[in-house]
């Protein structure tokens, strides 16, 4: 007998260090001695046990939720203030305006058209042509006169032929040059029917 009630006892000391010796610890209201178990050494009127064991859980439940909220926290932070922060700070280094850039953007387009194809190479050539021929056209006036009139026939000629096949989309592996020859061509005629046209209104008028 004896040693069966000592049994019960260590058994009841294991029970005891486990804390486990209560189910009442499992139940979330604190426990104010409703039972034989009740322990208070810090005398605050609650069982020890339920505090103990409460307090585990507790903190087992609450510290990785703190951290994953803390953790959203941050990113909620990285990802509303972050972008905000880097457009200010864009807009603010950002001196010049979108607008101007467009300008300047158009205008350098601009500079490169009158150099591609050739085109301000050829309206320099065309004018020095018609001041030389200017010069000469007293001594050479018939040969002066047929030579642009063959220039103006044949640049007129080879622009409408060269924009009727664009249009038209004919050797349409060829656009590129026919576009090219409408370009420097229409420079040609230009030039050369304002001097047709300057020539034949002094004849008219009889300018000396």
């Amino acid at each position: 007998m004896k040693k069966i009630i000592f049994l019960f006892v260590l058994f009841c000391f294991a029970l005891e260090s486990k804390g486990l010796e209560c189910e009442r610890v499992k139940i979330s209201t604190p426990c104010h001695g409703e039972c034989g178990s009740f322990v208070d050494e810090n005398s605050n009127g609650i069982c020890d046990l339920w505090e103990k064991y409460n307090k585990k859980r507790k903190s087992f439940n609450e510290k990785p939720q703190k951290k994953v909220a803390s953790r959203e926290k941050k990113e909620f932070k990285v990802l509303i203030s972050s972008p905000i922060k880097t457009d200010l700070e864009s807009n603010k280094n950002d001196m010049i305006k979108p607008s101007d850039l467009k300008k300047e953007e158009i205008k350098n387009k601009k500079y490169e058209k009158f150099f591609k194809y050739g085109i301000l190479h050829i309206f320099t050539i065309n004018l020095v042509l018609i001041i030389v021929s200017e010069m000469f056209s007293q001594s050479f006036y018939p040969l002066v006169r047929l030579f642009w009139n063959w220039v103006l026939m044949t640049s007129c000629f080879i622009c409408a032929i060269s924009g009727f096949f664009m249009y038209f989309d004919i050797l349409t592996d060829f656009k590129k040059n026919f576009f090219a020859l409408h370009m420097q061509t229409a420079v040609i005629s230009s030039v050369t029917g304002f001097y047709h046209t300057y020539k034949r209104f002094k004849c008219m008028i009889k300018i000396k």
